[in-house]
């Protein structure tokens, strides 16, 4: 049946746990929550399966779901990471190397309609994967959405877009979203991109897909992606190209922004200057740039 780890008709309340290789005939492989709200912080959803929907996780609402990872969970329906009904509250999570037919990191699919506005932030979808679509999300809500300073990326080229959107009103802000066959394809809804880095994509946006204000295409030079680390690297085309969309600190809880703008994606990073000081030896300082930098150093020694 459902919940291959647990089952439970109340919510959820999770820290710093491990949910893990468990199996399910129906819903749920990791948990499933029949009419409950999903409370995370710090657990881990991994190598979890279910027949159904939601491979690591299925939940009626995500509440509050903060530095979770799903990584390595798969669903025959939709959700391999996390499937929700509704209410997707995300912050500072990790999606990475989930599968499914529909949304292989996150799945909301429920009609439900309202104005409360949900959100996900700071997260990284990486090496997912969907049968039919939606590799990194997929969103079938008419209830609004804000995906903000989220990292959308694969290694290689993966097949399928990496948000797809059925229906819905969508806001996506200071975005990377790259190495997918379609960046964004939506097929009904009120949808709008601004500020989005676009890399490595065949076709970027599919469908009445609105805004563009600051999207471009650029290499955001990832760390080590093969290793899932896409913080950014100092070549990266995504420092400093965003707009202050009210997240003042990224996925690690450094400070936005930390140089003279902000940055896209999940990841602000923290450029470094060299100063080599000679006299009678030659130390390296290195100084995270903030902006202007002005040093007094005495050599009288």
């Amino acid at each position: 049946g459902n919940g291959g780890g647990i089952w439970a008709n109340s919510a959820l309340h999770g820290a710093n746990g491990r949910i893990e290789n468990n199996r399910s005939g129906g819903s749920g492989g990791g948990y499933y929550g029949r009419l409950a709200g999903l409370y995370l912080d710090g657990t881990v959803f991994t190598n979890n399966r279910a027949g159904g929907d939601g491979g690591g996780a299925y939940a009626f609402d995500g509440r509050a779901v903060g530095r979770a990872l799903f990584e390595g969970n798969s669903a025959a329906g939709a959700g391999g990471g996390l499937f929700l009904q509704r209410f997707a509250h995300i912050t500072a999570t990790r999606f990475l190397g989930n599968a499914a037919d529909l949304g292989g990191g996150l799945a909301v699919s429920r009609p439900n309609a309202g104005t409360f506005v949900q959100f996900v932030h700071n997260s990284l979808f990486a090496r997912n994967t969907a049968a039919i679509s939606g590799a990194g999300i997929y969103w079938n809500q008419p209830r609004p959405i804000e995906l903000i300073h989220n990292t959308i990326a694969s290694p290689s080229l993966a097949g399928g877009a990496a948000i797809y959107i059925v229906t819905g009103t969508v806001s996506l802000t200071n975005n990377i979203v790259a190495s997918h066959t379609t960046g964004i394809e939506v097929i009904d809804g009120v949808v709008t991109e601004n500020y989005t880095l676009f890399s490595g994509n065949s076709l970027n946006t599919s469908g009445p897909v609105g805004g563009g204000l600051g999207s471009f295409s650029g290499d955001p030079a990832f760390q080590n992606p093969a290793n899932n680390d896409y913080h950014l690297s100092a070549a990266s085309a995504a420092i400093d190209q965003g707009m202050d969309a009210g997240l003042n600190v990224d996925f690690d809880g450094d400070v936005r922004p930390a140089n003279s703008g902000f940055d896209l994606g999940y990841d602000e990073t923290e450029l470094t200057v060299e100063l080599a000081i000679s006299k009678m030896a030659a130390p390296v300082i290195n100084v995270p740039y903030r902006g202007e930098i002005t040093y007094t150093v005495n050599l009288s020694n």
